[in-house]
């Protein structure tokens, strides 16, 4: 496993994006789907788009982050058991970071003369990587990936640009900070989609118990709740009369 800081294994992975999308062996697809999730489908796939997966051939590289209108860090999971084919294909991750690393036994490994040494959290065989980039032919970025991508090196997309570019930025509002309030923060499509579905699936956890919040009761816009001080029990009013199920007086 390749152990590498952050910072260069993002300019190397952006060294070699770069040199992919100069050679024109960069291809952008709309997402990465098979009708079901089986080998074949997946060979009928790279047969109609003439990507040669082949132990011989070329080979290509899929970065996977789903469609423009639904980009997710996941895989899509058709595509993904599809892809289990003993050729020159791989499926990566659409991020060009890695995680940064840390050895949490630096200290005690010089100590002793055994035991575990060196980086614990090595960079996942499935993240992009300059050697895959080059023994692979073509790179295929799914739209949603290129939207993630476009947010990480959103800083280094800054930084490469000339000083008086980089001058007339603010005062045209290209800088405008959703963190500092200057514009409405943009709609992070991932995580709501992630908080949706969640939201969906234990939805009907709630429906044996009474306060459902799905189902609200018909009081509930007239009812207000406070916390007695004694015991910490939450008492309900609904116009101004106590109406909640412990009846203490």
């Amino acid at each position: 496993m390749p152990t590498m800081d952050v910072r260069t294994w993002s300019k190397s992975n952006r060294m070699l994006v770069t040199l992919k999308l100069l050679q024109g062996k960069l291809q952008v697809v709309e997402n990465l789907t098979l009708v079901e999730p089986t080998q074949e489908a997946y060979l009928e796939l790279c047969r109609s788009m003439n990507w040669d997966v082949r132990h011989n051939g070329g080979g290509v590289l899929f970065m996977d982050g789903g469609s423009r209108l639904a980009p997710s860090s996941e895989y899509d999971r058709s595509f993904f058991f599809g892809s289990f084919f003993n050729g020159r294909n791989k499926l990566v991750r659409p991020t060009l970071l890695c995680d940064e690393p840390y050895d949490y036994n630096r200290s005690s490994s010089k100590q002793k003369t055994k035991g575990p040494k060196g980086q614990k959290n090595p960079i996942p065989i499935n993240r992009f990587n300059a050697y895959d980039a080059l023994t692979h032919h073509l790179l295929v970025i799914t739209e949603g990936a290129l939207l993630q991508l476009e947010d990480e090196l959103f800083a280094h997309k800054l930084s490469i640009l000339p000083p008086h570019i980089r001058a007339q930025l603010p005062e045209n509002g290209f800088l405008d900070s959703a963190v500092l309030g200057d514009v409405p923060p943009p709609l992070q499509t991932i995580q709501v989609e992630a908080a949706g579905r969640t939201e969906e699936s234990e939805s009907v956890q709630y429906s044996a118990f009474y306060d459902n919040p799905y189902k609200p009761w018909a009081d509930e816009g007239e009812a207000s709740y406070t916390v007695d001080a004694a015991d910490g029990s939450v008492q309900r009013h609904v116009r101004s009369k106590k109406a909640s199920w412990k009846m203490l007086s």
